[in-house]
């Protein structure tokens, strides 16, 4: 039941929304308020970002990965070492 209500309540949020905004929405801009487009053409374009930085960036990505699957690695061995067996062999109590 909670559900159900918990649906209706957002639906009528979202209806109350819908016709609340529907008139400013139809509205045009007020006169004397700059265009968007005008505004954002006069903006100067972000700065591209240093290559050499950009290439440092990757670079430690990458080596962040390979420390990560090392971690990962060692960790499969453990839990294989204790099982016995496969790493991925846990049963599923359930659940998703």
């Amino acid at each position: 039941m909670r559900k159900k209500t918990a649906m209706i309540a957002s639906l009528a949020a979202l209806g109350f929304l819908a016709v609340s905004a529907g008139p400013v929405l139809a509205d045009g801009m007020p006169s004397g308020m700059p265009d968007l487009e005008e505004t954002l053409k006069a903006r100067p374009a972000p700065a591209q970002p240093d290559p050499a930085h950009m290439q440092g960036m990757a670079h430690g990505k990458e080596q962040m990965h390979g420390q990560m699957m090392q971690g990962h690695r060692m960790a499969m061995r453990d839990s294989q070492d204790q099982d016995g067996a496969s790493g991925m062999s846990h049963r599923s109590d359930g659940g998703c």
